[in-house]
């Protein structure tokens, strides 16, 4: 009797890269306008930051997902330190980050 043939789990959905249209800082010591911070987390779920709620609340857990990209980005083995400030500026690092078709997964 031959094997079952095997389940081939569905691809991951493709992500958006691209231009993140934010008008004003969002984070820690940020304008947090709703609209772009909704944006920006839908950008942080797409990216695998699947714990955070999609909506345009600024929380703990986005504050955390910011500072956790800019520590990989500066190839950190924790959070705390030098450029990690837990806040997204327009035009800034962390965002020319979030818009890399390479940005941290």
């Amino acid at each position: 009797m031959p094997p079952p043939p095997l389940e081939v789990p569905p691809a991951p959905p493709v992500v958006a890269i691209g231009k993140l249209p934010l008008k004003s800082s969002v984070g820690q010591g940020g304008v947090n306008d709703p609209m772009d911070v909704g944006l920006l987390k839908r950008r942080l779920i797409a990216l695998g930051f699947e714990w955070l709620t999609p909506n345009q609340v600024l929380d703990p857990d986005t504050v955390g997902a910011i500072s956790l990209i800019q520590a990989i980005v500066r190839g950190r083995q924790s959070i705390p330190g030098p450029g990690v400030d837990g806040r997204m500026d327009v035009g800034g690092e962390t965002h020319r980050w979030l818009e890399a078709v390479n940005a941290p997964r």
